[in-house]
């Protein structure tokens, strides 16, 4: 191997302007995509945050609402249609866990009678006759409204 020092003159070195230290800058594209980077990943976030709010578990307790006139203290859905109270059950529930309460002590009865002898299991929409309204149980928890008004199957 030469020696390639030995090949330049003394002072050869000293005369040469010293090299200048390059800086890599972060060209303009690079920093555009940063920015809009973490603009996507805070929207994702608050989007995320916002999904996660609203579908927080909630106090299963019953409320009282009243639909066509009649106050009930129910822990499902209970809403009118077409004239008619629905009340709202999924597939499979616990009945024993359903809360369903009005002002008449022997309508609370029934509805209880009724609730302990529903079949959870299978769909369906099953009516009970109490002293100032039907109630119509949909199970499937499924509120499609067909083209006449009333509940969908």
């Amino acid at each position: 191997m030469a020696n390639h020092d030995a090949d330049v003159e003394p002072g050869a070195l000293a005369a040469q302007p010293p090299l200048r230290r390059v800086r890599h800058r972060r060209s303009a594209v690079s920093v555009r995509v940063w920015l809009i980077s973490g603009g996507v990943a805070l929207i994702a976030l608050v989007v995320l945050a916002a999904v996660l709010w609203l579908n927080r578990p909630t106090a299963d307790g019953p409320s009282t609402v009243t639909v066509q006139g009649v106050e009930y203290v129910t822990n499902v859905e209970v809403e009118a249609q077409g004239g008619y109270v629905y009340v709202y059950l999924p597939v499979n529930s616990d009945v024993e866990s359903v809360v369903l309460e009005v002002a008449d002590e022997a309508d609370n009865q029934q509805i209880r009678e009724f609730l302990d002898g529903l079949d959870t299991f299978v769909p369906g929409e099953h009516v009970l006759s109490l002293s100032e309204t039907n109630l119509h149980f949909i199970v499937d928890g499924i509120d499609e409204v067909d083209g006449s008004g009333g509940a969908g199957q």
